[in-house]
């Protein structure tokens, strides 16, 4: 939230330089179909393969040892979970520069929502889809922060957001 802040300050004393700050903190500003097509062609060949993913991730959430006295191999599936993900931010980025904390708060949020065990690759997706269209939205039509880059709106949201749940841990945890 303290580097939304600065950034939001930065930004409005810089606005001349402020393609430098979008590039910093990720815009969706200027972007076009061909953006677009590169980011359905990311999701069209690593969304099969998160769903590959999503059973044996469930199951590795109850440990190695289990994960392992099933027959699997729990290295091999936090390697490719990490590949993927990798190939995921990469296409994302590539596009709109790198854009905070949807990828931290949107699985804690469909964790919540959906109150059931494992990763919730379909709900974090859709979640993450969600906030950041409503930050883009927020962006582009709050009159007060004129064309501020998108990705300070999740910065500023999304540590928040964690922050909340970081206390609530906190205060969670016996004396």
């Amino acid at each position: 939230m303290a580097t939304a802040v600065t950034q939001y300050v930065v930004y409005a004393v810089e606005r001349d330089k402020a393609s430098s700050l979008a590039a910093v903190n990720g815009s969706l500003t200027g972007r076009s179909w061909d953006d677009a097509t590169i980011i359905w062609t990311v999701l069209l060949v690593c969304l099969p393969l998160a769903a590959l993913l999503a059973r044996p991730l469930t199951i590795g959430e109850m440990g190695d040892d289990l994960y392992t006295g099933l027959g699997a191999n729990p290295g091999r599936t936090k390697t490719a979970a990490v590949l993927l993900s990798i190939a995921l931010s990469a296409g994302t980025v590539s596009v709109a520069g790198p854009i905070a904390f949807i990828s931290l708060t949107a699985p804690q949020i469909a964790k919540r929502l959906t109150r059931s065990t494992g990763p919730q690759l379909a709900v974090s997706t859709l979640l993450g889809a969600l906030l950041l269209v409503a930050a883009d939205l927020a962006a582009q039509q709050l009159p007060l922060f004129d064309d501020l880059p998108v990705g300070i709106y999740t910065m500023a949201v999304g540590g928040a957001y964690i922050g909340y749940l970081l206390v609530r841990e906190w205060r969670r945890q016996p004396a």
